[in-house]
């Protein structure tokens, strides 16, 4: 991950760490379905979902290229191993960890990691082996949500507004 991508990234995460009660950030506009909503935030975009529990589960995108991340509403145990688990198949990923309660894909999830979550029902993050979210997605707005927020990190109207510019 550049330094770019994290310092976007713990810009969001504080912002969301910041106002818990929120649903998804206050720019953001919201999927047809009122689930998933997609934010502009400096030249990236983000799609995020509030889980059940009060956490959020979160999409981001820069430059076509995205990340994954659960900012939860409790500390989580860190650990070594990441995996992301659909009924569609699963990958590892190197985690990232801020303030404890955020657990991120350290590096950009491949082509084949987007390909195989946009027909997710049921998206499972573990960490070292251990459930840290298991999120159901089915009727949502999933996918729509995943090749907007890629959409909007290349600067591409949609459903969200106006694409993400240039830093």
């Amino acid at each position: 991950m550049t330094i770019r991508h994290l310092a976007a990234l713990m810009a969001l995460a504080l912002n969301l760490l910041a106002a818990p009660a929120l649903a998804a950030p206050q720019e953001a506009v919201f999927n047809k379905e009122g689930v998933w909503g997609i934010d502009v935030d400096h030249g990236a975009c983000a799609a995020s979902m509030r889980l059940a529990d009060g956490s959020t589960f979160l999409l981001r995108a820069a430059d076509g290229e995205v990340n994954v991340a659960l900012f939860a509403r409790t500390k989580l145990k860190p650990g070594k191993a990441g995996r992301i688990e659909t009924d569609a198949g699963g990958f590892d990923f190197k985690p990232g960890w801020d303030r404890g309660t955020a657990v991120y894909t350290e590096d950009v999830i491949s082509a084949a990691a987007v390909a195989m979550l946009r027909p997710a029902k049921q998206v499972r993050i573990l960490i070292d082996g251990r459930p840290v979210m298991d999120a159901p997605v089915a009727n949502t707005g999933f996918a729509d949500a995943l090749d907007g927020v890629i959409a909007c990190s290349k600067g591409q109207s949609g459903w969200w507004g106006e694409g993400a510019k240039a830093p």
